[in-house]
């Protein structure tokens, strides 16, 4: 039931998938917080920013998606992107002068669920 839960809070990353998809294809008007945390890492590379918002919503949708085992994304390349992402968008919050406790806290949950998730592998196959 915890790990449910746990995987239903971490699959709301998803809906601002959703969100910046949509910034990325123009259907969603730019947000200057957005574009300010990704150009940390995108600027310095000349990735332009709504390419870039198409790529990260796409992965943010299917890492969702892959938490419950659904689409072509596997679990564990799921859970590693978003936490990669989650990461990155901490670092980049922390470098505008924001707060980067809710992505930080994004990644310790998404580490106790992998810890929950092993324990109820091992649990079933003692069982």
């Amino acid at each position: 039931m915890l790990v449910s839960v746990l995987k239903s809070a971490l699959s709301t990353v998803g809906i601002a998938g959703v969100f910046t998809l949509g910034v990325g294809l123009g259907v969603l008007p730019l947000d200057e917080n957005m574009v300010a945390v990704a150009n940390v890492f995108i600027e310095p590379v000349g990735v332009p920013v709504k390419p870039f918002f198409i790529f990260l919503g796409s992965c943010q949708i299917l890492g969702a998606a892959s938490l419950w085992g659904i689409g072509p994304m596997p679990n564990l390349m799921g859970r590693l992107g978003l936490m990669l992402a989650a990461s990155c968008g901490a670092y980049g919050h922390a470098k505008n002068g924001e707060s980067f406790v809710p992505a930080a806290s994004y990644v310790f949950f998404m580490g106790i669920l992998f810890f929950l998730d092993e324990g109820q592998k091992k649990k079933k196959k003692s069982a």
